[in-house]
């Protein structure tokens, strides 16, 4: 029960600074305030642009996940229609442009010679992953910064850019052209490895850039080619 006061004095000493002493309170000073919103800064400037860019990381993976299974049930639509590539596709370098056209959800179409700065980057407006500039796409293949291919860009914003081989015998095997695509459009980093990433088409299949047996197995941590088997898998 709560006890009661025989008056207003014996109710105050009952509350009085004696019972309950604030002086014995300590408060922080302006510099120790200062100093833990110093720590506070400097641990976030540290933490929070790598917690970013594995967002962004995780996001351009997802991304090419997607746009590779767009490519891929394409390539199995125009398969399940003709015996293999090599028997439609010509040594006309828009060929694999208007094949892939009627398969695919388009915003831009970009014929040859009509793709820099519409459905691809403009010459030295992307790196490998070693934030050097591409030259070539491997050894013996056309020179990238020179040849510039038919392009489009997906309903989704994915850039792509096509490059054919005429009669499928691309490093003298049944290949029929490569295709590039930049799951972020034109905003940055377009970086290979990153934001861009590449797809071997044969005359009955896709597969990714790094694929066991293609030269690119291990070139993740190099120029970046490899990382497009690599995420994909993962």
């Amino acid at each position: 029960m709560f006890k009661h006061y025989k008056n207003k004095m014996e109710c105050k000493s009952f509350f009085s600074f004696s019972t309950f002493n604030f002086s014995l309170i300590h408060a922080f000073t302006l510099a120790e305030v200062l100093i833990v919103l110093v720590i506070i800064g400097v641990v976030a400037a540290l933490t929070i642009p790598t917690v970013i860019s594995n967002a962004q990381d995780a996001q351009f993976k997802s991304e090419w996940k997607k746009a590779y299974a767009t490519f891929a049930a394409a390539t199995q639509r125009m398969l399940s229609e003709n015996d293999n590539i090599a028997t439609i596709i010509d040594n006309d370098e828009d060929s694999m442009r208007l094949l892939y056209k009627p398969y695919l959800s388009l915003a831009t179409d970009c014929p040859y010679g009509a793709v820099y700065g519409k459905c691809w980057h403009e010459e030295g407006g992307w790196q490998l992953a070693d934030k050097s500039f591409p030259s070539y796409m491997q050894s013996g293949e056309e020179a990238v910064a020179s040849y510039e291919g038919a392009g489009a860009v997906l309903a989704d914003g994915t850039l792509v850019r096509y490059v054919t081989y005429g009669g499928c015998t691309g490093h003298g095997v049944d290949k029929c052209g490569y295709i590039m695509v930049d799951v972020n459009g034109f905003k940055k980093p377009n970086i290979l490895g990153k934001d861009i990433y590449a797809i071997h088409l044969f005359t009955t299949k896709v597969t990714p850039f790094g694929t066991e047996g293609d030269g690119n197995e291990n070139s993740c941590t190099t120029d970046g080619f490899g990382c497009s088997a690599e995420y994909l898998y993962k």
